[in-house]
């Protein structure tokens, strides 16, 4: 134990040491364990000193489940939980393991004192958590005393008793931190190697419970009290089973239904959607009396039950969905398709007539058996309630259903409850008997039938067929990468892990998680992983396609959105064709997988990382990291140039916005299309500044998902706001207008009060189904047709419809309009629908432009590249060019008149441009040359730029450059930092064009070709020259500038550029 003044000083020696990140909880565990076991074999020489080993882990690790699993008794001290979220956390968040916070065992560092001395004079008795992750951080109590020995505390105004744990997790919006820390004085409180050793004891005492993690409820009664000032132990007595069901229950249907929602509570199912009705009433009202239930409400069956699909995509868990009989099952039909289609987990709860009110004309009764077909896992027809069957019938029943749809594949489950009446909570005598057997469930919180699945790690048990698939990865010339549909984000992180291993190129979907991302640098590294976001726009070209050729496809992920990326699949057959999901669905359109791997991603992902090291042909991947920049660069300029505000600028400006830890919602046809398209890729993430270093990752993922099992337009505003609800995130639903108005029941949802985050619904409103005119059907059909029967034209008033549901709305009609939208609607804390009018034609027109212009992008990007490899050699160190020397040399030129960057005060200056020769010389005597013209407009003259020239001249000597450094958006600026070290900006403008020009030059000469054929390859071979602008200033008076223009046309410019 140290004093505060103490304290600080060893904490101002710690050293942090950044382990690569991992793809579990357990791996990260592990990687710790190795970096402090090598300060075993390497007594420190110091007397005092303080490490801090950290690695990034995903962020489905949890802290509150992790300290759940401290269940026996330790001699480590302390073992805890801190929430991280602003609200403060209830009984109902706690036990579900939904609040984000921090998990300590034991001390490295305990100290204690009073306010004024360890926190300072003005400090306020409050605690902080700091988005930050490489400084230590302490944890404790303010205003308590606490003694260790006697484990008692009592208040002290003032007293401060902190510690620093040996090993945390600390969770952030999309990953988590696993920290290891030791610390030591020989002259206080231990040596290094005790601490060494607590260090040690601490580390078992988590690994050891971690494999124990349970998920129940009661187990969080054994820390501390809510901060909502209730004890979960005083929930438990209040809802004791054993009074409830001996004595609440007044009949039969009511025992019954609350069995089966008590049971679904103990199996982690706490969210449950209900639709108004007489005959579901047992159920409702055992729901909405449980005090761990969350409960919502929709008067429309079918937006209720896509908000019960979207809080399972949200959460990974089912949510419960209540019924009443007759067509309010059938209601549920949509969103039981997609849910199926999708792998996602319901569990439906219909109520229904007894046996004999069915097929004899009573009302709102109907053949309810089966009625899901094949879309549901399960079916379950349970009796009506009677005490002639035992109780344990209703939990195992309610425990077999809710396995089934958890286990894959996953997907709905229905089960059928017809209910004779009473159906209120009028008493009726029932025989108790019925209840007997129950006593142990009725003691504990525990599911009566506990399902507990057997797995073993894939990286640990590599069957021959896995083999197989390894040495086809390992073995790859021309290896591809294609991320579909991820869902988890746990998967995500795994994915993003293997691209940066593997550094192949990888075609990335738009709900991969992975194809909207944000950028901790502004400059990439050559190791960082390869993504070739806008490989649609490359694959418009005939010539691409025939190039693009792999011989060994991997895919993460079932479902690919762009259709183009499905072709060029099917257009490398026969090639080997590896596919990884972890549902046995068969997703084969094409009929060319040939390994299908069923089981988790982050199993396969691991196994691969451990197993292959890239093999890849530099010359294949260099090529296609070229081909892809510039086209996304030249994606980026045209539709930022265009004036008008159109749906592709939509598509990128709503990621540029987008706050770190928000997720995207598409509605299908046009929006998540255009995103999957058109979407911006490199955005500066807005973390903390010290937690991109940390994590040892380039970027990180923004969650991204859509109803693209079945990709009905139905149901998208309903199945948004449930995944808001279960992802805990700000939620951006980006919906064409048909989409949205086949769903303005939807609306009614953002009304109820429900434990989430504001949403933001962009709706894309082009008055139709715009998505036909894109079709072939638009250029064969008379358009009356196309209105009325394929775009289905309308003027609904969306900004009437937000009004009626008391929804804020903001209309936008220009890019600035977008732009503020965004930015406002993000702050909001209340809901909001940001409407963007279009128009069927303009969309049209827009998208044909942009085909067109690619296709040739495409086709001249891949000109280039064939260009600079004419000369290449197949032998990959080709690939890389080394520099033997750079020089320049001073020239001095004499002008007609003063240039035109030359201060009006300062006409009569000597007519003269001065400047520098760059000369860059390769290892076999290739030259390249550029010319460094200082301007002074831009505050540079020649001896400051021959200072940098000099030293330019030391560090370039024996780098190496990209042949493809010519193709990349910003690669010269990468390079620059990258290569030599120093930032971009520090150069002097004439100096970076002039450096940039003698590379560009000197690469083009090295391949055969030159800088003319790179920077315009469409240039005809025969056109004799290269036209030019011409060049006025604007000092004259009007008469003279157009009389100098009038002479500068006649002389043959085709160009006139006045300076202003």
């Amino acid at each position: 134990e140290l004093n505060a003044e103490d304290a600080a000083l060893l904490v101002s020696t710690c050293i942090t040491r950044n382990l690569p990140p991992v793809l579990s909880l357990q791996s990260g565990l592990h990687r710790i364990k190795e970096a402090v076991e090598e300060l075993q074999f390497d007594a420190s020489p110091y007397s005092r000193g303080m490490y801090r080993f950290q690695v990034a882990v995903p962020p489905g690790a949890k802290s509150l489940n992790w300290f759940w699993s401290q269940l026996d008794p330790s001699k480590v001290f302390p073992i805890f939980f801190l929430s991280s979220e602003n609200r403060n956390p209830t009984y109902k968040t706690i036990p579900l393991g939904t609040t984000r916070g921090i998990f300590g065992v034991g001390s490295a560092i305990t100290f204690k004192g009073y306010i004024p001395q360890v926190l300072g004079k003005n400090a306020a008795s409050q605690s902080y958590i700091l988005e930050e992750s490489t400084c230590p951080k302490a944890y404790g109590f303010v205003d308590i005393e606490f003694d260790e020995e006697k484990s008692t505390v009592k208040r002290q105004s003032g007293s401060v008793h902190l510690f620093i744990p040996q090993i945390e997790l600390d969770e952030y919006e999309d990953m988590s931190f696993l920290v290891a820390t030791l610390a030591w004085d020989n002259s206080s409180f231990c040596t290094h190697g005790e601490a060494l050793q607590a260090l040690q004891i601490a580390y078992d005492q988590g690994k050891f419970a971690f494999f124990f993690i349970l998920h129940y409820w009661l187990l969080s009664v054994l820390f501390f009290e809510s901060l909502s000032g209730i004890t979960l132990w005083q929930v438990y007595k209040e809802f004791c089973p054993v009074n409830y069901f001996s004595q609440a229950c007044p009949n039969i249907n009511l025992l019954w239904a609350s069995l089966m929602i008590e049971e679904c509570v103990r199996l982690g199912l706490t969210y449950f959607c209900i639709a108004p009705g007489s005959r579901s009433s047992p159920l409702t009202l055992a729901a909405t009396s449980h005090p761990l239930a969350t409960c919502i409400a929709c008067i429309d069956e079918r937006s209720l039950s896509f908000h019960a699909l979207g809080y399972a995509k949200g959460s990974r868990k089912p949510a419960v969905v209540i019924t009443s009989s007759g067509t309010a099952v059938s209601n549920l039909l949509p969103a039981v398709v997609e849910a199926s289609h999708s792998f996602v987990p319901l569990l439906l709860l219909t109520a229904d007539r007894p046996p004999e009110l069915i097929d004899v004309g009573a009302n709102q009764a109907i053949n309810q058996v089966d009625h899901f077909g094949t879309f549901v896992r399960h079916f379950v027809r349970l009796p009506p309630p009677t005490d002639d069957i035992s109780a344990r019938f209703v939990l195992t029943t309610v425990d077999y259903a809710v396995l089934k749809a958890t286990s894959s594949p996953q997907g709905p489950v229905h089960v059928n409850c017809p209910f004779r009446e009473p159906l209120s909570s009028s008493p009726s005598e029932w025989n108790h008997g019925c209840i007997s057997g129950l006593e142990i469930w009725m003691s504990n919180t525990i599911p009566f039938t506990k399902s507990i699945p057997l797995q073993q790690s894939m990286a640990h048990n590599v069957c021959w067929n896995m083999t197989e698939v390894l040495n086809l990865i390992q073995g790859a010339n021309h290896g591809l990468l294609v991320f579909g549909s991820i869902h988890k984000e746990d998967d995500v992180w795994a994915a993003l892990l293997l691209a940066k291993h593997l550094q192949w190129p990888v075609a990335v979907d738009i709900q991969s998680g992975l194809r909207l991302r944000k950028y901790f640098s502004s400059f990439l590294c050559s190791n960082d992983a390869l993504f070739i976001d806008h490989i649609d726009q490359l694959l418009l070209s005939e010539s691409f396609r025939k190039w693009m050729r792999a011989d060994v496809i991997v895919q993460i992920g079932s479902r690919i959105t762009g259709r183009r990326i499905s072709q060029m699949i099917q257009d490398s057959s026969p090639c080997s064709y590896v596919l990884v999901d972890d549902h046995p669905g068969r997703h084969d359109p094409s009929h060319i997988v040939t390994h299908r791997i069923l089981g988790p991603i982050s199993h396969f992902c691991d196994n691969v990382i451990d197993s292959c090291n890239s093999s890849l042909s530099e010359e294949w991947r260099e090529a296609i990291r070229g081909l892809g920049m510039m086209v996304a660069l030249e994606t980026s300029l045209l539709i930022s140039s265009e004036k008008k505000l159109s749906e592709p600028f939509v598509a990128r400006k709503i990621f540029e916005t987008l706050r770190c830890g928000s997720a995207v919602f598409f509605g299908n046809s046009m929006p998540i299309r255009d995103a999957d398209m058109y979407g911006t890729s490199w955005v500066k993430c807005t973390h903390g500044s010290s937690l991109p270093f940390s994590a040892g990752l380039p970027c990180h993922f923004v969650q991204v998902t859509g109803n693209r099992g079945a990709s009905g337009i139905d149901g998208v505003i309903s199945t948004a706001v449930g995944f808001s609800v279960g992802c805990k995130k700000r939620v951006l639903l980006v919906i064409g207008d048909v989409s949205f108005l086949h769903d303005t029941n939807g609306l009614a949802l953002l009304r109820q009060r429900m434990p989430r985050k504001p949403m933001v619904i962009l709706v894309l409103n082009n008055h139709g189904g715009a998505i036909f005119s894109q079709l072939p059907v638009a250029n064969t059909t008379e358009i009356s047709v196309l209105d009325q029967f394929f775009y289905t034209s309308h003027n609904v008033s969306i900004h009437n419809l937000c009004l009626a549901h008391s929804v804020k709305h903001i209309s936008v009609r220009s890019k600035m309009e977008l732009e503020d939208a965004l930015l406002t609607s993000q702050r909001e804390v209340t809901d909001c629908v940001v409407e963007i009018e279009s128009g069927i034609e303009e969309n049209f027109s827009i998208h044909s432009m942009l085909r067109n212009f690619l296709h040739q992008a495409s086709d001249d990007a891949l000109s280039i590249v064939s260009k600079l490899s004419y000369r290449s050699s197949t032998s990959q160190a080709d690939v890389q060019y080394k520099i033997a020397k750079m020089e320049y040399s001073l020239y001095r030129v004499q002008l007609n008149a003063p240039p035109t960057s030359t201060q009006r005060n300062s006409l009569t200056a000597t007519s003269r441009r001065e400047g520098f020769i760059i000369s860059i010389f390769l290892e076999d005597g290739t030259a390249g040359f550029g010319e460094v013209a200082p301007l002074e407009i831009h505050q540079e003259n020649l001896l400051d730029v021959e200072e940098q020239l000099r030293f330019l001249i030391h560090v370039m000597e024996g780098k190496t450059i990209d042949r493809y450094i010519s193709l990349l958006n910003y690669s010269v600026s990468s390079w620059i930092w990258n290569s030599l070290g120093i930032p971009p900006g520090s150069l002097f403008p004439s100096l970076r064009c002039g450096l940039e020009m003698a590379i560009i030059t000197a690469v083009a000469n090295r391949s055969g070709t030159s800088l003319l054929d790179i920077l315009h390859p469409s240039l005809p071979a025969e056109s004799p020259s290269v036209r030019v602008c011409a060049l006025i200033d604007s000092y004259r008076s009007p008469k003279e500038t157009a009389l100098i223009a009038s002479n500068l046309v006649q002389e043959g410019f085709t160009t006139i550029k006045i300076k202003v």
